[in-house]
Order: structure tokens, then C-alpha cells, then sequence
């Protein structure tokens, strides 16, 4: 499927809209049909910094509506809105207290370009996202914010 992204080749040039191929969902993952996307201030960081793999697609945060979902995928379905924040690992001392953003490895699996199981790029993108759908939040709400 072809999708539009901003993305950064080097620090020295602001990311570039591109189009882009993006494959279905791996298993334990969702593609998200964005609705509201951002870059904060750590992605700038990272995109000014040369430690951080290029090309790559940064931002991790946004909100959209499951468009699929990968195998092993029970909690959300197509067409649930979600909140898209940090991926973690879940295991590390600091999420098992519930701090995902203190996560040992978030540098990695954010700012890495790749899968934690290494085979390809994480892609965040301006209309679509495939994510892992561990760190999607479902919502009671639709994207407008009216109660489902």
C-alpha cells in the first residue's frame, strides 16, 4: 500500500513528505488510519542528532482508527479509535511499574528504525501507521469526541 510520510535523511535538511510502501500488519501488530499526528520535541532532537539511523520516519505520537490488525491482535479491532503512544517493552523495571516513557529501551524501539525483532522499519507516517498494538490506547470516544 502506498502512503505519505515525513522523512528524515539527514539532520541537516528538514524531513520531506514522501510517498512510501508500507506492508499489512505483522502479528502483534495494527495499521492506524491517522487522524492527528505529531512530531515532539524529542523526535527534533533525534532528526538534528547523527546517532539516529536515515532515512527514517519519526513521531510516535497521534490518534486514528484501526484500519487491520495482525494475528494474535485481541484487544482492538478494525474501526477502534486509539491514542498512539511510546512503544515499550513491557518488562524492564520501569514499565512494570507503569512508566512506559522511562521504558529501558524506548530509545531503540522508537528511535532505532526498526522492528524489536529487527526485520524492518517502524513507520510513522501521516496517513497511516503500522505500530505495535501493545502501546495503542483505546478510546471511549470517537476521534470528534463523541461517546461510543
Amino acid at each position: 500500500m502506498k502512503i505519505q510520510a515525513a522523512v528524515s535523511r539527514a539532520a541537516a535538511r528538514p524531513p520531506a513528505i514522501e510517498t512510501l510502501d508500507i506492508e499489512e500488519p505483522r502479528a502483534g501488530e495494527i495499521l492506524v488510519r491517522l487522524v492527528a499526528s505529531g512530531i515532539c520535541h524529542t523526535d527534533i532532537n533525534v532528526h538534528a542528532r547523527d546517532r539516529t539511523p536515515k532515512p527514517i520516519v519519526l513521531g510516535h505520537e497521534g490518534a486514528g482508527i484501526v484500519e487491520r490488525v495482525g494475528s494474535g491482535v485481541t484487544r482492538l479491532a478494525p474501526g477502534d479509535p486509539v491514542v498512539l503512544s511510546v512503544n515499550f517493552c513491557g518488562t524492564c523495571p520501569s514499565c512494570q511499574r507503569n512508566e512506559h516513557s522511562y521504558c529501558y529501551e524506548v530509545l531503540p524501539r522508537n528511535f532505532g528504525g526498526l522492528r524489536p525483532d529487527a526485520m524492518g522499519r517502524t513507520l510513522k507516517i501521516i496517513d497511516q501507521e503500522l505500530t505495535p498494538a501493545q502501546r495503542q490506547l483505546p478510546l471511549p470516544c470517537d476521534v470528534e469526541g463523541n461517546p461510543l
